[in-house]
């Protein structure tokens, strides 16, 4: 129940932080693609530095990871968790599947954005 807990606020702190985004961009006349290219490039920074951080510094801290990772930057923005996913399995040297899997998450979500905007529309 704590994890559950922990998660969830990490998670509400990554939105708030995501939609403060978003404000500030449009704040100063930015487009809005610029806010969620500068959260995902963001997120994807820190979501390798706080993996290799703690599991060095806290290998068995499970709540901090779960708070950090999974809640306030899954809430901020999951491009970060794809990002580190690549990462991992390049360094693995599953360069392949590495390559597969950038192309397949991109077709699909473009796809998904597209028929969801024109499901969006047609309603």
């Amino acid at each position: 129940m704590v994890t559950v807990l922990v998660v969830g606020i990490g998670g509400a702190i990554g939105a708030i932080m995501r939609w403060w985004t978003g404000i500030l961009f449009n704040s100063v006349g930015l487009a809005s693609y610029l806010s969620t290219l500068s959260v995902n490039f963001i997120g994807s920074f820190l979501i390798g530095l706080v993996f290799i951080t703690l599991q060095n510094k806290y290998p068995s801290g499970e709540l901090i990871h779960s708070g950090i990772m999974i809640g306030l930057l899954g809430g901020f923005t999951t491009y970060s968790a794809f990002s580190l996913e690549v990462v991992n399995m390049i360094a693995s040297g599953l360069l392949g599947r590495a390559l597969m899997y950038i192309f397949i998450t991109l077709i699909c979500c473009l796809a998904a954005a597209f028929v969801g905007t024109t499901v969006g529309r047609a309603l």
